[in-house]
């Protein structure tokens, strides 16, 4: 009887052990696959693990060669002679379809073929924040949204376009990380030692990604050509859209290239050269806002534009702060005085707020030479 009980109690001791044990390597495994799942957006064709390990097969390739650099060059800053060709040439590989009649084709486009254009470059492992230029740039020539399917699409347009940027920051940035192991073929004729690999796991690739993808902002989209405003009324009637999500509004933010201002009411804007009135029920990006700009407020701008022509600095700098009400403006003195002394500044400006794709108003002009 003694003996027996012994034995139940041991029973019940061993069984609550191995219930404990098993909990416990459960947690741990758990715990494991949750650590080792990458963190990256869903909605991106390029974050996906197989193409992410191909964008860093690419990067393990041959660098680029001088003719290749002109190439890019040529892309970057000559858009009026920009072809697939060139940018298969700048870029080593070549450009997928959609993207490549974006690039060829002027005039309007749509919300929706930027998109596909998007869809194919990241699905082929292209990513680079001149995409980004490239696409949002074309924003230019598409009118304002009007109905509500169509504003929604143009705030998911510019939800990838930010995304993409992050994800060309955070693949910089994981660079390092991944570039420990090669990428490289077994040689020997032998056979390889165990566990050895031409390089990184796509997951592991995704994972390391995924770790800076949390940390990375948009780069120079969000620091470069901003204008800090202030609602001086109507702050109840705006929404500031920021990667594709209404974000909380203050009576002073900071308007960046990728965001949008959406209003149910008329808003006055206070900025530093004047006040700026946005109708309501409108949708607004940096390139709408000029075309807003009127009265003394627009006086402003060209006394500002006349000075910094003629050399002004601190007018140069003025004008730096008011790139997204201002750059249409900027665009026109520049054409009509190319060869003012202040007018190199200017061009810096527009390169900055094109993200070194400069734009012209002449549709049509004749193609530039290759630097």
């Amino acid at each position: 009887m003694y003996k027996q009980q012994n034995h139940r109690v041991l029973r019940g001791r061993l069984r609550r052990f191995v219930v404990r044990a098993m909990a416990i390597v459960q947690v741990a495994w758990v715990g494991d696959a949750e650590a080792r799942q990458p963190v990256l957006p869903a909605d991106s064709p390029a974050a996906q693990p197989d193409v992410l390990a191909e964008y860093y097969r690419r990067a393990a390739g041959s660098k680029l060669s001088p003719k290749q650099r002109r190439a890019l060059a040529q892309l970057l800053y000559h858009p009026v002679a920009r072809s697939p060709a060139v940018v298969a040439l700048a870029t080593g590989y070549p450009v997928p379809t959609t993207f490549a009649g974006v690039l060829a084709t002027a005039g309007p486009t749509s919300d929706r073929e930027l998109l596909a254009a998007l869809d194919e470059v990241e699905k082929v492992a292209i990513v680079d924040t001149w995409v980004v230029a490239l696409l949002w740039n074309r924003l230019g020539d598409i009118p304002e949204p009007k109905t509500m399917p169509a504003r929604l699409l143009r705030r998911k347009l510019l939800h990838r376009l930010t995304t993409h940027a992050r994800l060309a920051t955070a693949l910089v940035r994981a660079r390092a990380e991944v570039s420990r192991i090669e990428f490289a073929p077994w040689r020997s004729k032998a056979a390889p030692p165990p566990g050895y690999r031409r390089g990184p796991s796509s997951l592991e690739i995704a994972v390391a990604v995924g770790r800076h993808y949390k940390r990375a902002d948009p780069g120079t989209w969000t620091s470069s050509a901003v204008s800090e405003v202030r609602v001086r009324r109507g702050k109840s009637g705006l929404d500031l859209i920021r990667g594709g999500q209404a974000v909380k509004l203050h009576a002073r933010f900071t308007l960046g290239r990728l965001d949008l201002l959406e209003t149910t009411k008329e808003v006055v804007l206070q900025t530093s050269v004047g006040p700026v009135t946005l109708p309501a029920g409108r949708q607004l990006s940096a390139w709408q806002l000029p075309t807003l700009v009127a009265g003394d407020t627009q006086k402003n701008v060209d006394a500002l534009i006349l000075s910094a022509l003629a050399g002004d600095e601190q007018a140069l700098t003025t004008l730096s702060e008011v790139l997204p009400f201002a750059h249409l403006s900027l665009r026109r003195a520049v054409q009509k005085s190319p060869e003012a002394k202040g007018a190199p500044g200017l061009r810096m400006l527009l390169a900055l707020f094109d993200d070194a794709v400069v734009r012209t108003e002449n549709p049509n002009p004749a193609p530039s030479p290759a630097p």
